[in-house]
């Protein structure tokens, strides 16, 4: 996953980060709607939200694939159990 990314950023796909995710501890950032919209996951049931992380252009992209093995497919099945229970 961190190689992909690095290629997309190498190969000028590097955009605004969203504007929830910047950095509000600053003066100004208010009027800049920094942090806007901003959801924290612990405040949510299993301390998961959905919110969108990555910028508009790459808000699809999917870098992380589960792999073969016990601790990544028990992984896979707990996030498909938290998106569930989100319907």
């Amino acid at each position: 996953a961190i190689d992909e990314a690095l290629s997309d950023v190498r190969s000028g796909k590097a955009f605004s980060i969203p504007a929830s995710l910047q950095d509000t501890h600053y003066g100004g950032a208010k009027k800049l709607n920094r942090g806007e919209g901003y959801k924290y996951s612990h405040n949510y049931p299993n301390h998961y939200v959905e919110q969108q992380f990555l910028p508009d252009e790459l808000k699809d992209k999917v870098y992380y694939e589960f792999g073969d093995n016990k601790q990544e497919q028990a992984a896979l099945l707990y996030r498909k159990k938290l998106l569930d229970s989100l319907k």
